[in-house]
């Protein structure tokens, strides 16, 4: 991270360095509202009193930023797939973080919702945030990906600019082997 080797030991030491992730499916507590999703774990307090007002506020503001059509006071329960996804990337925005990692987050979504993602994806990119994408849905990967790094079993085989790949050498490195 930023050059240097690391070894986070859980979730909260990788958070404190700036990177947080948003999950095919959604880790979130269904019968909480969307603030209190957002905020958990780094809550808004002052005089050892959980501020409501201003956490709700604060994720009306990052729900705006992420063109969200539900309020900060809605119940995470009924939330569509899309939107409990954006919740979780509002999450990751309210903690600062420096990388994102998104794992297989188109699997659940329409088209048009993952267009909109893609669209959260683009708007986080320009403001210098890091985006880890991971994904077996190639047409997407050479859409969004500035560089395109393919593992196989585990293993790193190659990074290259995501323009000078093309779907076949993707394949190709994927497996392993030329497909006929």
């Amino acid at each position: 991270l930023n050059g240097q080797k690391v070894d986070f030991k859980g979730p909260k030491d990788a958070q404190a360095a700036g990177i947080a992730a948003v999950y095919q499916h959604p880790t979130s507590y269904p019968h909480l509202t969307v603030a209190e999703n957002i905020f958990m774990g780094h809550e808004i307090i002052k005089n050892r009193m959980i501020q409501w007002k201003a956490m709700n506020t604060e994720a009306n503001k990052l729900l705006k930023q992420l063109d969200a059509d539900f309020d900060a006071t809605a119940e995470m329960g009924t939330l569509s797939v899309a939107q409990q996804q954006m919740v979780e990337i509002a999450k990751a925005v309210s903690v600062n973080a420096k990388v994102i990692v998104f794992d297989e987050p188109t699997s659940s979504l329409t088209e048009q919702e993952v267009e909109h993602l893609f669209d959260i994806i683009e708007m986080l990119k320009k403001r210098g945030c890091g985006i880890i994408y991971i994904s077996h849905k190639m047409a997407e990967i050479k859409r969004i990906s500035d560089e395109i790094t393919i593992m196989r079993d585990g293993t790193w085989v190659a990074t290259e600019k995501a323009d000078d790949l093309e779907m076949d050498d993707i394949i190709r490195l994927m497996v392993g082997r030329e497909l006929t």
